[in-house]
């Protein structure tokens, strides 16, 4: 077994992507190395059966459950990953694969994640969302994101091995098959570009795109071949699913869950247009917003939000959140399709961060929309998310404005028709929330 291994991994360094083209290998050689590998594979498949059938036998002369090999995935990982890359008509390389402790592959995941959003940045992010209220600790969600990666997808690529890492799972809840069908793209984007994402807009872009083209193939496989998937996992709806033993807030589970069904629709749209060519050549450029994964249209209205708020402000960091952000933020409190519609409205928006004397940050956040109407209704629901915090209660009403108290700390929310404009403000001082938003008429309410 391990001289068939041993061929199919030299197989596979030729069959690279790229690799026939680059070196000027024929054509007719690739069929063939393909056509070895297909071999090598089936005899593999049967030792590893056979290899199966005695170790039960001597399970059973022993009068002991069976147990899986050493170091080794409790599935055929690596027929698994082949099947995916058949189902795309890639090259049919087969990729070693490697079971690891979850740790191991939470560490795997978060170095790829820090290599595209150093960690610096992603901590001025949670310190904005805190001081918004959305969440209620400023840790680090790196580690948290890495983490329910790990959980909902049971694998990852380690580069510098060339394998595919599964997490070790005797509950055999997880489903690493997501990870099977990641690997060949994830393979590709070992090294991040020198243009890494600058925004939580571009990096939930990125991540909707591979994992959103991983979740179609399995699907898709699951329609052509469900015997070829693992029959135990559990959804990860279910409350005994691993993904939901981590404790991560919901806003940041939503940003692991929704770019995967954003990424799931756009990859159908592509497939279903072009067929695999395109789906393979689209996976390995995602477009540069989450918008974008849903085809809705952008607008070519210039960005009014990109400069800092207005009254000489001064901030310490600025994100763009991108319309996944405020479709999240939006079904806390109206229906999905409300929210979509109002999302698909999003033209550009920033969160930033200002410094405050007290011990929690001061944040605006600015989003600008197609329409007043959009505009509205974004406030409407931004008040109502508000309210919805202890001890929070509307101070005070004005014609677009509304201003609030929760505990301590003060925020205000207003909506502008012309340009069209949600403003969402919240610190430790009234004086900062006046300054953050634009001067209206006051009144009681």
């Amino acid at each position: 077994m391990l001289a068939l291994l041993g061929l199919a991994a030299a197989a596979a360094f030729w069959l690279q992507p790229g690799r026939a083209r680059d070196e000027g290998q024929p054509l007719s050689q690739t069929r063939l190395l393909e056509g070895q590998v297909e071999y090598l594979q089936g005899q593999l498949e049967a030792l590893q059966e056979e290899n199966q059938r005695l170790s039960q036998l001597l399970a059973k002369l022993e009068n002991r459950p069976p147990a899986d090999p050493p170091n080794s995935p409790p599935f055929d990982a690596v027929g698994l990953s082949l099947k995916f890359m058949q189902l795309r008509q890639l090259p049919a390389v087969p990729m070693p694969c490697r079971s690891v402790p979850m740790a191991k592959l939470e560490s795997l995941i978060l170095a790829w994640l820090q290599a595209r959003l150093p960690a610096a940045t992603a901590q001025a992010r949670m310190q904005a969302w805190q001081a918004m209220g959305w969440v209620e600790q400023a840790a680090n969600p790196l580690p948290l994101q890495a983490a329910l990666l790990a959980r909902s997808l049971g694998g990852w690529y380690q580069p510098q091995e060339q394998s595919l890492w599964i997490a070790q799972d005797s509950s055999g809840s997880i489903d690493p098959s997501l990870a099977c069908a990641l690997a060949p793209q994830l393979r590709q984007l070992a090294t991040p570009s020198a243009a890494q994402p600058a925004s939580s807009d571009l990096l939930m872009a990125q991540l909707g795109t591979l994992l959103g083209d991983a979740a179609y193939c399995r699907n898709r496989l699951e329609l052509e071949q469900p015997q070829a998937l693992p029959q135990t996992a559990l959804p990860l709806e279910d409350p005994d699913h691993p993904f939901n033993s981590v404790e991560a807030p919901h806003l940041l589970r939503e940003f692991t869950l929704q770019p995967m069904l954003w990424g799931l629709r756009r990859a159908q749209r592509i497939q279903e247009q072009g067929g695999w060519p395109a789906l393979n050549a689209s996976s390995l450029h995602a477009p540069g917003s989450c918008a974008r994964l849903r085809d809705w249209p952008l607008s070519s209205a210039p960005s009014l939000v990109a400069s800092p708020p207005p009254a000489g402000l001064r901030s310490t960091s600025q994100d763009q959140l991108g319309a996944l952000t405020l479709n999240c933020l939006l079904r806390t409190e109206i229906s999905d399709a409300d929210a979509d519609a109002l999302s698909r409205g999003w033209i550009d928006d920033r969160l930033s961060l200002h410094p405050s004397d007290q011990d929690l940050p001061q944040a605006c956040w600015r989003v600008q929309l197609q329409s007043p109407a959009q505009a509205a209704a974004c406030a409407k629901a931004a008040a109502r998310i508000i309210l919805r915090r202890p001890q929070g209660h509307l101070l005070r009403e004005a014609d677009k404005r509304q201003e609030f108290q929760i505990g301590t700390r003060h925020a205000a929310v207003c909506w502008q028709e012309s340009p069209p404009l949600l403003i969402w403000a919240e610190g430790a001082q009234a004086a900062f929330v006046n300054q953050a938003l634009p001067a209206t008429g006051t009144g009681q309410r």
